[in-house]
């Protein structure tokens, strides 16, 4: 297992993208309709993320599977708060 702390690809700056979604809250007029203006609620995290390079060399979708470059041998995983990527073989799963 190697750690991943830059592009495996080019060497370029790597980023983690994480997704949020919040709610926004919007008050009802005196006539009864949704009036424009919105308060933006809580920001709530939904616990997917990517990895990306910064020269896009290097992409994983939102399970870490390596989409860019096609054909990518490795699979990711992060471990106390690190990532890695592990290259061996370790079973059947594998080939």
């Amino acid at each position: 297992m190697q750690l991943l702390n830059k592009c495996p690809i080019c060497g370029g700056k790597l980023y983690e993208d994480n997704l949020y979604q919040y709610s926004r809250i919007y008050e009802i007029g005196k006539s009864g309709k949704t009036l424009s203006k919105y308060k933006k609620g809580v920001d709530c995290p939904m616990e997917c993320a990517q990895l990306y390079c910064e020269n896009k060399d290097f992409i994983t979708d939102f399970e870490f599977n390596v989409e860019i470059p096609d054909g990518f041998d490795g699979r990711i995983i992060r471990e106390n708060g690190k990532y890695y990527i592990d290259t061996e073989k370790h079973g059947w799963w594998d080939y």
